[in-house]
């Protein structure tokens, strides 16, 4: 399989761990250099049936954030009837799976290597077929091989088809632009994110049109509260008009200055549905670089998505404040 390595350690080698010859033809030092090869095996022998903590591992890279194949593994545990049981947000995730008789608990971890590249490994455990399962592994094609390999060959699929829907590349430290807005205030799940513009903006473009208020720029996001755990998240949906002293009041719409700040940014292209993705990108980058952000992204949208053409042409601008207190 392609970029999917399944490691069976050096255990895993189906030649017996030694030899013995007849006693005839073994000298002193044959038989001193078999018994410290057995004392050295053995304890390998019993750490790989004992102790070592999983019965099979799997490893591959993606080129993308590790939020990003966190949140993928996620919604697709959602489809395959997986229930998680433990994450580490962006870093590690424990799932369970049924599988006939075995119940099966995968162990994701993603380690960011750069800017683009992430390495993935998940480690298979069936804790009451352990034993045997790992015996097993050395001598055949297991059942617990069998369904590792496909269903994380299939996640792995999954995510690279995923990953041809949109691009985003991190600029660096940047500033968010200062706007005077006209804005709404929306909740909604975080993949519900776009369909909750999209009912505001109707709301928001009207009441502008019939006060006779002209836009200044383009739209944007501003998130107040991200709730990462239950992926909830509250935001301002906002448009940049002139300041006024006298400007008319709206049932939902309010008005409010949003200062230039420090942050830093990244370009997203795709569908706004998933710019998310520039958040996830921008966290690792935080992270990899020693910065303290406030996790409350701004979203500039520079394209139409009603004008019907590829999603990979829309163009959005993300920023991550950065935490200077």
């Amino acid at each position: 399989m392609k970029n999917l390595n399944y490691n069976k350690t050096a255990t895993h080698n189906r030649q017996p761990p030694f030899q013995t010859q007849p006693e005839t033809l073994q000298s002193p030092m044959t038989k001193k250099t078999l018994a410290i090869t057995a004392s050295l095996c053995l304890p390998l022998i019993l750490w790989y049936l004992f102790i070592k903590p999983y019965d099979y591992l799997m490893t591959f890279t993606a080129k993308t954030s590790p939020g990003t194949i966190y949140t993928g593994i996620r919604e697709w545990g959602n489809t395959e009837n997986i229930i998680t049981l433990e994450n580490h947000h962006f870093s590690a995730i424990t799932q369970q799976l049924k599988a006939g008789d075995s119940t099966l608990t995968f162990n994701w971890e993603m380690t960011s290597r750069n800017d683009s590249v992430t390495k993935v490994k998940v480690r298979v455990t069936d804790p009451e077929h352990s034993l045997r399962n790992k015996i097993a592994v050395l001598f055949t094609r297991s059942a617990i091989e069998n369904i590792s390999v496909n269903r994380v060959a299939n996640f792995k699929k999954g995510l690279e088809e995923h990953l041809k829907t949109f691009r985003v590349k991190v600029n660096g430290i940047s500033e968010i632009p200062k706007a005077f807005c006209a804005c709404t205030t929306v909740r909604t799940r975080q993949p519900e994110k776009a369909q909750g513009m999209r009912q505001h903006y109707s709301t928001a473009t009207d009441f502008l049109t019939t006060n006779g208020i002209r836009q200044k720029g383009v739209p944007r996001l501003e998130v107040n509260d991200w709730d990462i755990e239950d992926r909830i998240i509250r935001f301002n949906f906002c448009f940049p008009i002139q300041k006024s002293d006298s400007l008319p009041e709206g049932p939902g719409i309010f008005y409010k200055e949003i200062p230039s700040r420090k942050a830093i940014k990244a370009t997203f292209h795709g569908d706004y549905s998933i710019s998310d993705r520039a958040w996830f990108a921008l966290l690792d980058y935080a992270r990899r670089n020693h910065l303290n952000i406030s996790a409350k992204p701004l979203e500039i949208f520079y394209s139409n998505p009603n004008t019907g053409t590829n999603p990979l042409g829309w163009k959005a601008e993300v920023f991550m404040p950065i935490d200077e207190n």
